[in-house]
């Protein structure tokens, strides 16, 4: 049995019918669709006795709603269209990934493989643990972080490219994020994983993924977070002065350890950043 926290309205007042102050959860249904309702839910699930979420009244129906569920619906809205971008930058007959990150030539192929492989674990874990809101947040980090914000525009020149590995590790990262997905987001998952290429089981009846410890890659984790970094740094400046968009950039390196991640990861984030 699984005691959750106790909801309370913004005000920390107990929600219900007398005070007016409660959600149904049919109308966060209708408007943001069930499984923003589910990953909301899921993710506002802490350890604590109790947890607010602000109420207030649509301004369609009438009805009582919370800004708490348009974290779930965005994340929705994340899932179908990176999903759907993936789906069509890639082969009906795209191989299997590569076995061993020996096989693997490019930094952010064994960088999202060792990301992904840490999420597995880190998912598995926190649902093993009733721990619902940490398995919540490392979905949602993996995904919408990793995935999207950063593996997806690494690699765009690939993705454009036709590059049949970038390829293969796209549909394995989306196979694998969808099973995950799958017991806290089940409809918009079970739908997606019909359009996969050559899919034939439903998602419910897939197995669930494994981690391998051989995936793990700390060298490539540690040059990404230095490309990070780098391309954040950039961009702060870039939209503190937009003069400065697409004109050259100079790094003073503190030491030669900074100097090498700079030049590593030189043409990276140049092409993130748009600044020579």
């Amino acid at each position: 049995v699984y005691v959750h926290p106790v909801i309370q309205d913004g005000e920390g007042r107990t929600m219900s019918k007398s005070k007016g102050n409660g959600v149904d959860p049919v109308d966060i249904v209708n408007s943001h669709g069930a499984d923003a309702l589910r990953f909301t839910l899921a993710q506002m699930a802490t350890e604590t006795q109790d947890i607010r979420m602000p109420v207030v009244k649509d301004a369609k129906s009438g009805a009582n709603t919370s800004p708490k569920f348009d974290i779930g619906r965005n994340f929705a809205n994340k899932i179908w269209n990176a999903s759907r971008f993936i789906l069509s930058n890639i082969a009906e007959n795209v191989p299997p990934i590569a076995s061993g990150k020996a096989a693997m030539s490019n930094l952010e192929d064994r960088w999202i493989l060792s990301r992904l492989n840490a999420t597995i674990t880190a998912v598995e874990a926190s649902i093993n643990a009733f721990h619902f809101s940490d398995a919540a947040s490392a979905l949602y980090g993996f995904f919408w972080t990793d995935l999207c914000d950063w593996y997806l525009e690494i690699a765009k020149g690939r993705i454009r490219a036709g590059d049949s590995a970038v390829q293969s590790m796209l549909l394995h990262c989306l196979e694998t994020a969808l099973k995950l997905l799958h017991p806290v987001m089940p409809f918009i998952t079970e739908e997606l994983w019909s359009k996969l290429p050559q899919r034939q089981s439903m998602l419910v009846t897939a197995p669930w993924p494994v981690a391998d410890a051989r995936a793990a890659d700390p060298a490539a984790e540690t040059q990404i977070a230095a490309i990070q970094a780098i391309t954040s740094a950039i961009r702060d400046i870039q939209n503190s002065y937009p003069g400065a968009k697409g004109k050259s950039v100079v790094l003073s390196p503190r030491d030669e350890r900074t100097r090498a991640a700079i030049e590593q990861s030189r043409l990276v984030s140049e092409s993130l950043t748009g600044a020579p």
